[in-house]
């Protein structure tokens, strides 16, 4: 028996299982959809447009994300809220510590 193919093999799956439920956690929020139009910022509303996926490399593995899509025709921006929410994740905000 070969230990540390053995070890890396179990390694690897651990990751790939990892990588499946934190994809499933980062989705579980109904894709960061706000209903039909948010607060662009700048005094007036953008509109939902669709769903757009991105793909994010964690410790773990690749995990595929699906994020709702505002589009402001009176400044021409993108929004998508759920990038924002994604970007204040820290180790800490995680874990629910006071950091």
């Amino acid at each position: 028996m070969d230990l540390e193919a053995s070890e890396m093999a179990i390694r690897a799956a651990s990751h790939r299982i990892g990588g499946r439920l934190l994809e499933k956690l980062l989705n579980a929020d109904g894709r960061g959809y706000q209903g039909t139009a948010v607060d662009g910022g700048k005094g007036h509303g953008a509109r939902f447009v669709e769903y757009r996926d991105k793909t994010l490399i964690t410790v773990m593995s690749p995990v595929d994300v699906s994020r709702a899509y505002y589009y402001c025709e009176r400044c021409g921006d993108g929004i998508i809220p759920k990038d924002v929410a994604l970007t204040s994740w820290t180790p800490a905000s995680v874990l629910g510590c006071g950091a």
